[in-house]
């Protein structure tokens, strides 16, 4: 998911573990950095697990659909083809993948070959979210759905497009990530240059077992009074600990295709003291995400053949030097 902040100003990791910040020309008060800080955070929470709203209050925002389940050994069905087990109250979808709404999200012909998801920007904010809204309802109600509403039409800008703001994005579901495994990433687009990114994204357990409130804080304190002891209680949730993106940049017509090396738990550690090589530490990233994203300008974007492919750690510091579009 992006909302308008992430478009603003978007810290991620590339391939190489660089930390890269994206930001447009604007100054935040102090204040308004820290709460929109305090936002993404809890923003970033909800998401990494897998939240989906429900609620009319959440028709103020456009969130993208997770799919929920279990930890696939693999990325499924990377060629977009094969269909998913059909459900009350949604459309037809690439099977291990989320659903599309037939408006902003189209999974049709027109691949390379076969069928592919289609992302498109060009449809305004609002009518994304009660698309959106309706997609939810039918399948809380367990009804048919309606046939999208035709397009406004945008202004000149076109910045009321939902490309405009948060984008469009589209996931699949979750497959496990290896630890100290370098892969690659592989795919085939079509569209404008520089107008869509696929991501990968990467989520662990994050231990709040000594992470306590006042209240609990204050009951610890009591028990030890009385002499009374107790184990502490596991808690932990999900947490998002890996990001790296392939931007589309090369401009063309027709299909393209693009490939990218990553390492997901891998992270830089210095050097070595004595032989000047690079160390590194390794997280504890435990599955993957693949989201296809289009923003920016506001049209038609369409993404085919998404594979994930275990590398050696010598191919990945080959393809690491090697531009996505030229492999």
């Amino acid at each position: 998911m992006m909302n308008k902040d992430e478009a603003a100003s978007v810290l991620s990791k590339d391939a190489t573990g660089i930390s890269r910040i994206h930001h447009s020309a604007f100054i935040i008060p102090h204040s308004a950095f820290v709460l929109i800080v305090l936002t993404a955070l809890a923003s970033s929470a909800f998401a990494s697990q897998g939240w989906k709203p429900a609620e009319k209050k959440d028709d103020a925002h456009w969130y993208p659909e997770m799919p929920e389940g279990p930890i696939n050994e693999t990325l499924i069905n990377g060629s977009l083809d094969e269909a998913g087990a059909p459900e009350k109250g949604a459309l037809p979808h690439p099977k291990g993948w989320a659903h599309p709404d037939n408006f902003c999200i189209t999974w049709a012909g027109g691949g390379h070959p076969g069928k592919c998801i289609m992302l498109d920007t060009q449809i305004t904010e609002e009518q994304a979210r009660k698309r959106q809204q309706q997609m939810r309802d039918c399948v809380a109600q367990g009804v048919d759905v309606p046939p999208p509403p035709s397009k406004a039409a945008l202004s000149k800008d076109g910045y009321e497009a939902i490309g405009g703001t948060y984008g469009v994005s589209f996931y699949s579901e979750k497959f496990k990530c290896k630890p100290k495994q370098a892969y690659k990433i592989s795919f085939d687009y079509m569209g404008p240059g520089g107008g869509a990114k696929v991501w990968v994204r990467g989520w662990g357990m994050l231990d709040l077992t000594n992470q306590k409130s006042m209240k609990e804080l204050e009951q610890e304190k009591e028990d030890a009074a009385a002499g009374k002891t107790a184990e502490p209680v596991k808690k932990e949730r999900d947490r998002k600990l890996f990001d790296t993106w392939v931007g589309c940049y090369a401009a063309g017509d027709g299909w393209r295709h693009f490939e990218q090396p990553f390492h997901p738990t891998r992270r830089p550690a210095g050097k070595d003291k004595e032989t000047g090589k690079p160390k590194y530490g390794y997280a504890e990233v435990h599955y993957l995400r693949i989201m296809l994203y289009a923003y920016w300008p506001p049209t038609q974007y369409h993404f085919d053949n998404i594979k994930v492919e275990e590398i050696s750690d010598e191919e990945y510091e080959r393809l690491k030097a090697i531009p996505a579009d030229r492999k």
